[in-house]
């Protein structure tokens, strides 16, 4: 089965939030290694690295960079093991397909630019399912034809 991961799946994995013991669920569920692309891990890492930011400027806020550490640690870690895998993307069709999704739902909906590229790769890549825990990315995803998980429990 193809199933893709954008980036509040892969938060939900590895940092200890509400939506976490869905994400576990899921991926105990899973046989298959789920599929990732190099933009999902970049915009993973970069929140990492930027709540790591806030946290050293307002302990209020954020969190530390031994649990930024640790974060990145564990994806590392599911990468290897084949958990994650990154697959290959044709940027231009996904570029083309977001920019419909774009002029489509953004005017109604307010989607967001890295959340119409995580489903435009979806489509392209022809997932199965898509795993997000982003409620206003769900329901684009789901007007753009994908079956989205975990199911959420609110």
């Amino acid at each position: 089965m193809n199933v893709f991961a954008e980036t509040s799946f892969l938060c939900a994995v590895h940092r200890q939030q509400d939506n976490s013991p869905a994400a576990l669920a899921y991926l105990a569920d899973c046989t298959a290694p789920i599929d990732v692309t190099t933009l999902v891990l970049y915009e993973f890492r970069q929140g990492v690295h930027f709540q790591n930011w806030l946290h050293r400027h307002d302990k209020k806020k954020g969190y530390a960079a031994q649990e930024a550490a640790a974060m990145l640690e564990r994806l590392e870690e599911n990468l290897s093991h084949g958990i994650f895998r990154v697959v290959p993307v044709d940027w231009t069709a996904v570029h083309d397909l977001a920019g419909r999704l774009a002029a489509e739902h953004t005017p109604a909906a307010g989607a967001r630019g890295f959340d119409l590229l995580h489903i435009a790769t979806a489509v392209e890549g022809k997932a199965e399912t898509f795993l997000s825990f982003d409620r206003p990315q769900r329901q684009v995803a789901i007007a753009a034809g994908l079956p989205v998980a975990p199911q959420r429990e609110r």
